[in-house]
C-alpha cells in the first residue's frame, strides 16, 4: 500500500503541475496523452523505464517503480500509451477519498490544511524540477476561491477531474 500511495502522490503532483498548466494551450488532448508525448522516445514512439522514471521523479524506490513499470510494459520493456493509461487507471482510478486525504496531507508540508506554492515547490523539486515553471499557472487553474492556496475541497475536485 505504501508504494501505491507514493506512486499516486508522484502522479498527482505531476498532473497538477504539468498537465493542468498546459491544459490552457491549443493542445486539448487528454492529460495522459500529453504526458506520454512529452516523454516518449521519438524513434520508438514508446517510453522505456528511463523515460517513465523521468516522468515521476527520483523520489520513488527504483526497484518498486520498475515493478510498476514492468506490469504495464510490453515484452520489449517499453510502454505504449495504452500501458500508461492502464497504469493510471489502476492507480488514480481506484483511489478512495481516504487515499486522496493521505496524498493531500503528504503534499501539505506544514499541516495547515492548505497546499501552498511553497508546498508545491518543495514537492516538485523532489519529483521533477522542470515542472516548477507550471506551478503558478496550475495554481491559478485549481485555486477556485483565488486565495493562492489549494484546499482539500479543491484538491478533491482535481482528483475527481483526473478520474474522468
Amino acid at each position: 500500500m505504501y508504494n501505491q500511495i507514493v506512486l499516486i502522490f508522484c502522479f498527482v503532483c505531476t498532473f497538477i503541475t504539468y498537465i493542468n498548466a498546459s491544459s490552457s494551450s491549443s493542445d486539448n488532448k487528454q492529460p495522459a496523452i500529453r504526458l506520454f508525448n512529452r516523454h516518449k522516445n521519438e524513434a520508438t514512439g514508446m517510453i522505456g523505464f528511463k523515460e517513465f522514471k523521468n516522468m515521476f521523479g527520483t523520489e520513488l524506490n527504483e526497484n518498486k517503480l520498475l515493478q510498476e513499470f514492468t506490469k504495464y510494459a510490453n515484452g520489449n520493456n517499453q510502454m505504449d500509451l495504452n500501458g500508461l493509461n492502464n497504469l493510471l487507471d489502476d492507480t488514480i482510478g481506484n483511489m478512495t477519498e481516504k487515499d486522496y486525504n493521505k496524498v493531500f496531507k503528504a503534499i501539505d508540508s506544514n499541516n495547515d490544511g492548505q497546499i501552498s506554492v511553497g508546498d508545491l515547490h518543495t514537492i516538485i523539486d523532489r519529483i521533477n524540477p522542470d515542472y516548477k515553471k507550471n506551478i503558478e499557472p496550475s495554481l491559478n487553474i485549481n485555486d477556485k476561491d483565488k486565495n493562492r492556496l489549494i484546499s482539500l475541497k479543491e484538491f478533491l475536485q482535481v482528483m475527481n477531474d483526473l478520474k474522468e
